[in-house]
């Protein structure tokens, strides 16, 4: 489709995502080859397609979808849809390195700031609202999915008891109401260090947009801390002096309100929140990462707790 030719490379890149990745060679052309399984819904892979456009006019640094012969960027081969990228050399934020986090805390500001883009669909991967909505409905259809495909029932149950009382934390301080009076932007809802490559001491690719969308600024503000400024990788452990430097710096560039402040974490642990699909589709994808998949989201739900005192900080 791409008339490429034969590659002389072919490497799989597969991380804690359903989706599949493969790192592709040619001769001297790197690509990386991405089977959309978290996103089966060709309209919205349409506007991550526009996105991806008017962010790259806008001088972001993002990954160009390249277009098959045909002229189109997502294909439908074998029941799934697909997109090829330029392969962009580069390693991942460094955890502690403060200048990196600060260029990164920039351009997370920078994307808040979009006034505009394309009309845009609901993310199909979007869960706040449906934990607002209808927890119960919900929370069953979650408890369904965890007690079909964990042999351990007794875990199990535990497990469901923690998510649980998680998101009764968050429902007591946070409904549909005080949702919506929050200052929404464009967020990018999975900036995580893995997402953001420096070449030298300058950021080259922003990437995965699988969570793009329009909500809550101080969810994206809440992620970015929670995974930027943490001690080490494989912990949600945060570094209490950076965490209060990337949130005092992003509050004095844009001014975050006590309304936001007080949603913060509430905001966080429904977003965290297992659902029903993704248990369900990283089960028929990849059942290798169930187990770990439900320790790390209880790990992430517990440890963002640790934001209060971010929070009592800036209320200081």
């Amino acid at each position: 489709m791409y008339s490429l030719g034969s590659p002389i490379f072919v490497k799989e890149m597969n991380g804690a995502s359903p989706n599949n990745v493969w790192y592709i060679r040619y001769n001297d052309n790197e690509y990386v080859l991405r089977q959309c399984k978290r996103n089966h819904d060709y309209k919205w892979l349409q506007y991550i397609e526009r996105i991806n456009d008017y962010l790259l006019s806008m001088g972001f640094p993002v990954q160009p979808i390249l277009k098959t012969a045909q002229g189109n960027k997502t294909v439908l081969v074998c029941e799934s849809y697909w997109q090829l990228s330029p392969f962009i050399c580069g390693y991942e934020l460094q955890l502690g390195d403060t200048g990196q986090i600060n260029k990164a805390l920039n351009l997370l500001i920078r994307l808040h700031n979009i006034n505009y883009l394309p009309e845009n669909p609901s993310n199909p991967n979007e869960s706040v609202l449906q934990w607002l909505k209808n927890y119960s409905y919900y929370f069953d259809r979650l408890e369904k999915a965890i007690l079909y495909y964990y042999k351990n029932k007794e875990k199990a149950y535990d497990y469901l008891n923690k998510l649980s009382n998680h998101l009764e934390n968050s429902l007591a301080s946070l409904n549909l109401q005080k949702y919506h009076k929050l200052k929404k932007a464009y967020i990018h809802g999975d900036f995580h260090r893995g997402n953001i490559l420096f070449r030298n001491t300058e950021i080259v690719a922003i990437l995965d947009f699988d969570t793009f969308h329009y909500g809550p600024r101080i969810l994206d503000v809440a992620l970015a801390t929670l995974q930027l400024t943490k001690v080490r990788s494989g912990s949600f452990k945060l570094d209490s002096k950076i965490s209060k430097e990337f949130f005092s710096k992003y509050s004095a560039k844009q001014h975050i309100n006590e309304q936001e402040q007080a949603s913060m974490v509430p905001l966080l642990l429904l977003y965290l929140m297992p659902t029903e699909k993704y248990i369900y589709l990283l089960a028929e994808e990849k059942p290798h990462l169930l187990n770990w998949y439900m320790e790390w989201s209880l790990e992430a739900l517990t440890m963002s707790y640790q934001l209060k005192d971010i929070i009592k900080s800036m209320s200081a």
